[in-house]
């Protein structure tokens, strides 16, 4: 019983934005809070026709983020205006597990939008430069 317990509540996402303020994103839609993807290998491996191996270390630090929050988000309103005046922000996640920071973001396209019977998500995804990641 060494391991942690997981708890959704305490997953937290921050936003510094100097446009829409410092804030904590809330409201989500159904299903995962976030997913964060390497946009690169960390190293790059292969061999010449000779069979002498080769390694290239990957810097770039790029990756993408998805954020689903419902339409009545609290921050749905500063998230689309962030997208809109593609406004580059600091982003950061916190995990039980992991923490995950970006000095520089940027809403790489705007969310879809749809109505229906049920409740309405708005998916935004986020590019993050030179991204770090650190377990806890």
């Amino acid at each position: 019983m060494g391991e942690k317990w997981y708890n959704a509540k305490d997953v937290q996402q921050n936003i510094k934005s100097k446009k829409q303020g410092n804030f904590t994103l809330t409201g989500f839609g159904d299903g995962d809070l976030f997913s964060y993807s390497a946009d690169q290998e960390n190293v790059t491996v292969g061999a010449d026709a000779q069979g002498t191996p080769w390694g290239v270390i990957n810097n770039s630090g790029l990756a993408t983020v998805n954020v689903t929050l419902a339409a009545g988000s609290p921050q749905y309103p500063k998230m689309l205006r962030m997208a809109n005046d593609k406004e580059v922000f600091q982003y950061s996640a916190v995990t039980p597990y992991e923490t995950i920071t970006a000095a520089e973001a940027i809403i790489v396209k705007q969310p879809d939008i749809n109505a229906g019977k049920s409740a309405p998500d708005r998916g935004f995804q986020i590019k993050l430069m030179k991204s770090d990641v650190k377990p806890k």
